[in-house]
């Protein structure tokens, strides 16, 4: 018998699932046969707390000189010195603002959008770990237990491990928990915190039409582009 974790939008623990407020799937377009490997879905640990303290420096180091510059925002965060990306900002789905804002550790920051309206976005970190769609075998539709529609998914062998190894380096201490993003279609719509070692299968539970499910589904099911 297979055991289903749940992400959980404020604990993440033995069960691993993924809860949005109120179901909205955002501005993100499924594609069910292409879509951007690097934006259909991501698991990222929020930039907080001091192990991560350079990769905050340096996106407020960044932001700092871009907005001397009169630069639009950029994305990625590079480390002054290597140049390596070290993080990067990602919008914060609508459901999931006041989540964010509530992480009081975690660096968020307001920008325009292109239609002039405010977005909030989170900073991530660009981990070693690099979990994302290749890392999930398979997302299908499903009803929870109160008959409403969900999302299920299962890791690949090689993603369960990767989330397994993620997890396991951050464990909470006595002073402080990690939180993990959880990002579809370029939006994060969660930041469960991480408080046992997860791996292979979870559900993404909210207040989700049928539509909004299958929207969700055709975005982590669709073959990533290939070449230019």
């Amino acid at each position: 018998m297979h055991t289903w974790h749940k992400f959980d939008r404020c604990v993440l623990g033995m069960l691993l699932c993924l809860v949005v407020a109120d179901g909205s799937v955002g501005t993100a377009e499924a594609e069910k046969s292409r879509a951007d490997d690097s934006e259909v879905f991501q698991l990222r640990v929020v930039a907080m707390n001091d192990r991560y303290a350079t990769a905050v420096k340096a996106a407020v180091f960044q932001q700092a000189a871009e907005r001397l510059a009169g630069r639009s925002p950029t994305r990625d965060v590079k480390h002054p010195e290597s140049g390596n990306i070290v993080a990067r900002w990602v919008n914060v789905a609508p459901s999931a603002v006041k989540q964010f804002k509530d992480l009081k550790s975690a660096q968020t920051r307001t920008v325009d959008g292109a239609d002039k309206a405010q977005t909030l976005q989170v900073l991530v970190i660009a981990d070693k770990w690099n979990i994302g769609h290749a890392d999930v075998d398979q997302a299908r539709g499903e009803l929870d237990d109160r008959e409403m529609p969900m999302v299920a998914f299962e890791m690949t062998d090689a993603g369960g491990k990767k989330l397994s190894a993620l997890t396991s380096a951050h464990l909470p201490n006595e002073n402080a928990y990690f939180h993990l993003a959880i990002i579809v279609g370029d939006e994060a719509y969660a930041a469960p915190r991480i408080q046992s070692v997860i791996s292979d299968r979870g559900l993404i539970t909210g207040n989700f039409t049928a539509a909004e499910v299958e929207k969700l589904v055709d975005l982590m099911n669709a073959v990533p582009v290939s070449g230019n």
